[in-house]
């Protein structure tokens, strides 16, 4: 067993002390920095809270400041955190999630779950008073981004200029996963690209662990539509587009399934949250014990527990858009089984 495989399987009390939790941490930031929106004062307040608050963990944080045109708000400034925890192998596993949101109405309605989440997952790798900080197999990288609530410009930018990303080979991108609706995994690229099969089966095979249910995927032919017109409205999306293998783990919502559905308007889902967590701890460590060729990126057709391949799935575009030019039937070949969670645990 890893160090990495023992923390998990460790109970998270043990794991992150008596201080706080992930809910208490949403609640915190909603109520010190209500309003988020990029280029603001408060939103660099905000910041500045991530930033101190991962540090007192006692882990290094690295922030990139630069400006970007945003839609509907301009030339702006915005700032991405990462935190490293240094591992074995140069390869990186990178978790992330975006800070901001559309003002203060939006106080939970943007990501304050997944920011939450991914402190917490921090803390797990911070120094311990009783025991030493786990050792990954892989470095472990992770970013809380700027503008996800604008078009992922936060992502964009990390996936395209970090030298943090250059040796990433899975990146697991967490939005709203404090809503009540069922879990849902986006995988759609910014380009004719999507998860691998190999990270979509594992990923939904530690969520249903802890969910009691695998999570929604994209309807077929909506995964269609995203193969030939290539837009990804998930902070995914330029991580694809640059070759890696990248989900969005978040929550349903039957009023518009193409976008993540970020949390609700009012106090969170606790017990979801909860759930969410452990299952992206789960899955970090899953992916910590793969072999990183396992996660290559592909343009899939996922249907259920089966996985159409690349050649498949541009046939049966192709069959969609002129079906009299073609008559044949196509057998699908079953999905890769998800990668092993040895250490994985449904307490609390």
């Amino acid at each position: 067993m890893s160090e990495l495989e023992a923390w998990v399987d460790r109970p998270r009390k043990k794991r992150n002390g008596a201080k706080g939790s992930a809910a208490t941490l949403a609640a915190e930031l909603s109520t010190l920095h209500p309003s988020r929106t990029p280029g603001t004062p408060e939103a660099a307040d905000a910041a500045l809270w991530y930033s101190e608050t991962v540090s007192a963990l006692g882990l290094r944080v690295e922030e990139d400041v630069w400006r970007a045109d945003l839609p509907d708000l301009g030339d702006v400034e915005l700032r991405n955190i990462a935190a490293v925890v240094p591992g074995r192998s140069e390869e990186a596993t990178v978790v992330v999630a975006h800070r901001d949101n559309t003002g203060g109405e939006q106080q939970l309605g943007d990501n304050a779950s997944g920011t939450a989440a991914l402190i917490e997952l921090a803390r797990g790798f911070a120094p311990q008073e009783t025991a030493p900080a786990p050792l990954p197999q892989r470095t472990l990288v992770l970013v809380s981004t700027d503008a996800g609530a604008y078009g992922g410009e936060g992502a964009r930018r990390f996936a395209q200029e970090s030298p943090l990303a250059e040796n990433a080979t899975v990146v697991i991108v967490l939005d709203g996963i404090g809503g009540g609706g069922r879990p849902r995994l986006a995988v759609a690229g910014d380009g004719s690209t999507s998860a691998g099969r190999t990270l979509v089966s594992t990923a939904s095979a530690r969520v249903e662990e802890q969910v009691g249910r695998s999570p929604a995927l994209p309807s077929v032919p909506t995964q269609l539509l995203d193969l030939a017109m290539p837009f990804a409205a998930g902070e995914q999306g330029p991580f694809l587009a640059e070759g890696i293998a990248a989900v969005t783990l978040t929550t349903d919502d039957p009023g518009d399934p193409h976008v993540p559905a970020g949390d609700r308007a009012g106090p969170l889902v606790v017990q979801r949250l909860g759930q969410l967590g452990r299952a992206t701890e789960a899955l970090v460590g899953s992916v910590d014990i793969s072999v990183g060729a396992a996660f290559r990126t592909s343009d899939t057709l996922f249907l259920g527990d089966r996985a159409a391949s690349g050649w498949t799935a541009r046939l049966l575009l192709t069959a969609a858009i002129a079906p009299f030019a073609l008559g044949s039937s196509v057998t699908l070949p079953k999905s890769t089984i998800g990668l092993p969670c040895r250490s994985c645990s449904t307490s609390s």
